[in-house]
């Protein structure tokens, strides 16, 4: 099943901004992009994303983040979804960070198969569930190894804009982040989450080799700065799953 493998490998440039210059921002953007086709048919213009992110008891993933290695990487099930109570396509991911890229590798899993990555006692079944595929044979390892085990549950909604002339230059803005300690993807204890960053939106610029100018322009206008933040890092803090010593 090695054929069914994703691989990505970009830049990321991130930014935290108030809902209100986040609007303003959005407005000047829509006169170099468009928004991705995916959003095109739904009402408000964009899609939730679900994560269920692993670590082990003492925190190693996330203090990997916290004292910046610039190798490093994570593991998390994810989906995307019009509508919060199902799923659509279910893929497993390894995330990380080598010196100032970021890559991504990503393989589709049957959501039958949940089970075997929540209730880690049984991740060996998926060895044989996905045999060859060296991202679910790297996860069983990780699991052994680091005892990983399903830590926190993040929400938020997506908003993707892509670019006409430069088809990897792609800006996504998020907000609404929510975050529940779960070992389980489909958690619909939704009362039970905790606003993160309320009031703000994650600013996202993926690309390959450089930005256009008129972002460079655009940036120094609304004097924005560069952040080094993760979602999972901000998840596990307001769930009080972690603390940021440094």
């Amino acid at each position: 099943m090695s054929e069914q493998i994703t691989d990505f490998s970009r830049y990321e440039f991130k930014y935290v901004v108030n809902t209100r210059t986040a609007r303003s921002f959005e407005d000047e953007i829509k006169n170099f992009m468009q928004y991705d086709s995916f959003i095109e048919e739904l009402d408000e213009k964009k899609y939730p994303v679900r994560s269920l992110y692993f670590d082990n008891i003492g925190n190693s993933k996330f203090y990997e983040k916290i004292d910046g290695l610039k190798r490093r990487e994570k593991y998390r099930l994810r989906t995307y979804s019009a509508h919060r109570d199902g799923f659509n396509d279910v893929f497993f991911e390894i995330k990380g960070k080598q010196n100032e890229r970021t890559y991504k590798r990503r393989v589709k899993v049957e959501p039958a198969h949940l089970e075997f990555f929540e209730n880690i006692d049984s991740c060996f079944e998926l060895l044989d569930l996905y045999q060859g595929n060296d991202i679910i044979e790297g996860f069983v390892a990780a699991v052994q190894r680091e005892k990983l085990l399903p830590r926190v549950l993040i929400d938020y909604d997506r908003r993707p804009y892509v670019s006409g002339f430069d088809t990897y230059f792609r800006i996504t803005l998020d907000d609404n982040l929510k975050a529940i300690p779960s070992h389980c993807l489909h958690d619909h204890n939704f009362g039970s989450q905790k606003k993160c960053i309320a009031g703000f939106k994650i600013i996202e610029v993926k690309f390959q080799r450089r930005v256009p100018r008129w972002f460079h322009r655009l940036i120094q206008t609304y004097e924005f700065r560069r952040q080094s933040i993760s979602k999972y890092v901000v998840g596990m803090k307001t769930c009080d799953l972690a603390i940021d010593l440094s």
